[in-house]
């Protein structure tokens, strides 16, 4: 980032030379304050404001909060590394209220929200840091902690020391109405606790991912991009004391390996193929019944030539009547064991939830795999680049990237439980269609015999013509008609059963995009984490364009046993070096 300034040239050096003053008269104890920045004339002197104009030098961004035991925001405060490529004067922007060169003894210019310095040849294709204090910034999440002892809700303070049973819960929310939408949105939140083993026992944090560090216990919670959540742990402690409630956020932007959607839907394709058997299937029973229809026609026809051989066939068409009766009891109940089967699976809005909630645990269960795997594999890589030679801050930047890259890993071999869960579900899903349909078509059929009530249907005519057989008295004429009858009430059946195959044609035509319909929702399910498209963005100041990098570190202050009064020495005060150092301790 070379800055645009051209006219402020002369301004800007002269800040920086009165900068340089600054420090000598501190040296010499002309001044006082930690800070080195241009002296209160000087800056009256330069009436000029900077000319507006944006920060293109590539540049990090590592945003440190200050929280109580409470959560509330104490300070805020930006560590800024940039990389230029070219000397001369080098400005970077945010609403600072005070500055620190972490690089070296240079003084530092600034001129409202413009901070600058100059760069010399050296320094060239070198990272350069300061730090800016951002005072009671908010921070894109709101983290609200508290605590009970033995069911009562205490101060962190009371904590100090404490025996009994401990309750903590940590509250985290995105805070859109005092922060970037875009930083809420896209960056994943993790949430670190660490309870040492000699004064906690009997750790619970049912939403945790647990880890032991040596004898301490390690919980670490995440929260996705735009979501609350409020993250509760407990455990029976003694001589009570805490490290700090560590609040980590970065870029959610990990390649996930999604299960193979194709894969899935190819079971509803099953379906639909079943679909389209059962309409084949359909079609081919109404031609049996239009043939059948014929069939008592052509007996109809010829019942005045049977009048010899009456008795024989009342005694066969009693056995059709009882054989159509038993058909019509079999098909009805088949028809009801496929409907129970398909009631059995549950409602169609209990296997759609059933299916949501087995998506959403296969995503919870890959998050939080992800959430225990990414700190020791961070740690693991950082280390590496360490010892490799790299600074800090390429060390986090390489290690974010490959800690990332291991954790996926791992978190995909994790979730195999979860993904059968999913294919469970989609099975279900199919098999009640299945069942549903084929109930429908046996009921239909059943229906299409008719009842003994009915003379105008199978069963019925059958019956009537039982009854004429053994009666005689209705001669073969009265025989006939009641064949005729039946006649009639297969025709009927016909119909109904042309009308039967010609919507099981239209049940197929509607469930044939079905598997296209279901995959689209997955990715719309799936997009809602695809942060792919997310471009970094300054957390300082909207006038640095080049931001390769913002990460947001957050930490309570931690809960320490009572201490015994005595004299306080005075703190040590510590050189940019220090100070650069303690943000890596």
């Amino acid at each position: 980032m070379r800055t645009n300034i051209k006219k402020r040239r002369s301004n800007a050096g002269l800040k920086v030379a009165l900068g340089t003053l600054c420090v000598l008269l501190v040296a010499a104890g002309g001044m006082t304050g930690a800070q080195v920045v241009v002296a209160t004339e000087a800056e009256n002197a330069l009436t000029a404001t900077v000319e507006e104009t944006v920060n293109n030098v590539e540049k990090t961004e590592v945003v440190y909060a200050k929280l109580d035991n409470a959560g509330a925001l104490v300070n805020t405060y930006v560590v800024n590394t940039l990389e230029p490529s070219q000397g001369g004067t080098l400005v970077d922007f945010g609403s600072y209220k005070k500055v620190q060169n972490l690089t070296n003894a240079q003084a530092l210019g600034a001129d409202g929200d413009a901070v600058f310095t100059d760069i010399s040849p050296d320094q060239v294709d070198k990272a350069f840091s300061y730090q800016g204090d951002m005072g009671t910034q908010a921070m894109p999440w709101d983290i609200a902690v508290s605590y009970t002892l033995d069911g009562e809700e205490v101060s962190a303070q009371d904590l100090g020391g404490a025996t009994g049973h401990m309750g903590l819960e940590i509250a985290v929310a995105p805070n859109y109405d005092h922060a970037d939408a875009a930083f809420c949105d896209n960056y994943l939140v993790t949430v670190t606790v660490t309870l040492g083993g000699k004064v906690a026992r009997n750790v619970q944090a049912p939403d945790a991912q647990v880890a032991m560090a040596g004898s301490d216990t390690q919980l670490t919670f995440m929260v996705m991009p735009g979501k609350s959540a409020v993250l509760t742990a407990s455990a029976d402690v003694e001589n009570f004391e805490m490290a700090g409630i560590q609040v980590a956020a970065i870029p959610f932007s990990i390649a996930f390996d999604f299960p193979d959607t194709d894969d899935m839907i190819s079971q509803f394709s099953q379906l639909t193929d079943a679909i389209g058997a059962l309409e084949a299937g359909a079609a081919a029973l109404a031609t049996g019944a239009e043939d059948l229809a014929s069939g008592v026609q052509q007996l109809s026809d010829g019942a005045s030539n049977l009048a010899a051989g009456v008795d024989g066939i009342a005694a066969g068409t009693q056995g059709v009547a009882e054989g159509l009766a038993l058909y019509q009891g079999a098909l009805r109940q088949q028809a009801a064991d496929l409907q129970a089967a398909a009631d059995a699976l549950g409602t169609d809005d209990e296997l759609t939830q059933a299916y949501t909630q087995a998506m959403m645990n296969y995503f919870q269960a890959f998050a939080l795999a992800f959430a225990q795997e990414f700190p020791q594999a961070f740690s693991d890589a950082y280390a590496a680049a360490i010892a490799k030679g790299m600074t800090p801050q390429e060390a986090t930047s390489a290690a974010a990237e490959q800690g990332a890259a291991v954790a996926a890993a791992a978190a995909q071999g994790a979730c195999v439980e979860q993904q059968a869960a999913l294919q469970q579900c989609i099975t279900n899903i199919a098999s009640k269609a299945g069942y549903a349909g084929s109930a429908q078509a046996l009921a239909g059929a059943a229906d299409g015999v008719g009842s003994a009530d009915d003379q105008e249907s199978l069963l019925g005519g059958a019956a009537a013509v039982a009854t004429g057989a053994t009666q005689l008295a209705g001669g073969a004429w009265e025989f006939a008609s009641g064949v005729g009858e039946t006649a009639d009430g297969l025709d009927e059946y016909a119909q109904g059963s042309l009308e039967y195959a010609d919507g099981m044609g239209e049940f197929k035509t509607q469930t044939h995009g079905l598997p296209d319909t279901i995959k689209s929702e997955i990715d719309k399910l799936m997009s809602e984490y695809d942060k792919s498209d997310f471009v970094p963005r300054s957390f300082a100041s909207s006038k640095n364009t080049n931001v390769k990098l913002v990460q947001f570190v957050m930490s309570t202050q931690g809960i320490s046993l009572p201490k015994e009064d005595k004299p306080q020495e005075p703190e040590k005060e510590l050189t940019p070096i220090d100070r650069l150092l303690a943000l890596f301790r």
